[in-house]
């Protein structure tokens, strides 16, 4: 359900993957999650937009919701995922309750930046009305993130961050994951039509 991995970043490593992600530039505009509305957050080499129905699921570049991966980020992912789809970058906020759409497959792996409270609920039963009354609580479990941790879970759970307010440094977390097998399915129809497919 949820893991801390050996690899960490530290000093040299971390600061330069710090600076990296905030060339990215994540932004509010991206964010259209009620769960965590207004999250700075940017896509990587794919992305997906939930509300829009079945058949606008998955966009990648030259989407400008996206970005591709540098040589670098994607030796990196690979590292921590082999054979990634899908990476989100996001900033500051954290999320509530919930439960990652069943388009990933199960475990991922996030990078942390800076200090987070993370929270996993072992109890797949709860419905959504539940975790809006608070519910999970009682049996989440809480893992605190530090800066440069690397960790892996399953988003099938049900699961929400809290960053502690007045940080040194900004709160980040690379989110890496796999697309359920046929995700091709999903892309939309004017990327399909590209004459240069993203592999």
């Amino acid at each position: 359900m949820f893991k801390i991995l050996r690899q960490v970043l530290q000093g040299e490593h971390l600061e330069n993957f710090r600076q990296f992600c905030e060339s990215i530039n994540p932004t509010t505009k991206q964010s259209r999650s009620s769960f965590c509305p207004g999250r700075p957050q940017r896509w990587i080499k794919s992305g997906c937009n939930f509300q829009s129905g079945k058949r606008f699921k998955i966009f990648t570049p030259p989407s400008v919701m996206v970005v591709r991966p540098s040589d670098r980020l994607d030796r990196f992912c690979q590292r921590l995922m082999s054979e990634w789809d899908s990476a989100i970058l996001t900033a500051d906020n954290g999320i509530d309750w919930h439960k990652d759409h069943p388009m990933f497959r199960e475990w991922c792996v996030m990078v942390n930046l800076g200090e987070a409270n993370f929270y996993i609920n072992p109890n797949r039963s709860f419905n959504l009305k539940q975790a809006k009354a608070g519910y999970l609580w009682k049996e989440a479990e809480c893992y605190r993130l530090t800066d440069g941790m690397i960790v892996a879970y399953n988003p099938r759970y049900w699961h929400c961050t809290q960053v502690p307010p007045m940080q040194e440094k900004r709160r980040m977390s690379l989110i890496i994951r796999r697309w359920q097998t046929g995700w091709e399915e999903y892309i939309c129809d004017y990327i399909q039509r590209l004459p240069e497919n993203w592999k």
